[in-house]
């Protein structure tokens, strides 16, 4: 009734030893995925595919501050980019 999509976060190594190698049932939901890797692009998913998904939705790339101004203020944020 709200339009939201749901959606899984989870890494290759915490989704193996969580649901295991061969769950697959997800696979039709969104992946966010973390690679902290500093890179915006999600061609580094297809070194680690899992749980049934050929490509994912969005990548969590950083978690450093994106300005000098955000840094100073103490946040902490986690940068995502959207998956072509």
């Amino acid at each position: 009734a709200y339009n939201i999509d749901v959606g899984v976060y989870s890494s290759h190594h915490s989704w193996l030893p969580i649901v295991g190698a061969s769950c697959m049932a997800m696979s039709s939901l969104p992946l966010w995925y973390p690679h902290y890797d500093g890179r915006t692009d999600c061609d580094d998913y297809r070194d680690y595919p899992f749980g049934g998904w050929t490509q994912p939705r969005w990548k969590q790339f950083t978690d450093k501050p994106g300005t000098s101004a955000i840094a100073a203020c103490g946040v902490s944020l986690d940068t995502s980019v959207r998956c072509s």
